[in-house]
């Protein structure tokens, strides 16, 4: 599943689709496989290479966007 993601991120790179890469990161943070022993492995720890992590722009998206979505979220409640 960590190579579809990766492959998936390293598209949202190319197209600046820094919307999805956003969802792509959370599900990144959810989802794991089990190792020996009961050991959660995320799919996260595998994704840390992508050079969309280390772009400033792709995190300031991320944060603004969630702050956003929480601020519609906090007017609807």
């Amino acid at each position: 599943m960590w190579t579809l993601l990766k492959v998936a991120l390293l598209q949202c790179d190319v197209q600046a689709d820094y919307s999805n890469a956003r969802v792509l990161m959370h599900m990144s943070a959810t989802f794991y496989t089990l190792r020996r022993g009961g050991v959660k492995e995320f799919v996260q720890r595998r994704l840390r290479g992508v050079p969309l992590w280390q772009k400033q722009r792709f995190w300031d998206f991320a944060f603004y966007d969630a702050v956003a979505q929480e601020r519609v979220r906090a007017d609807i409640e």
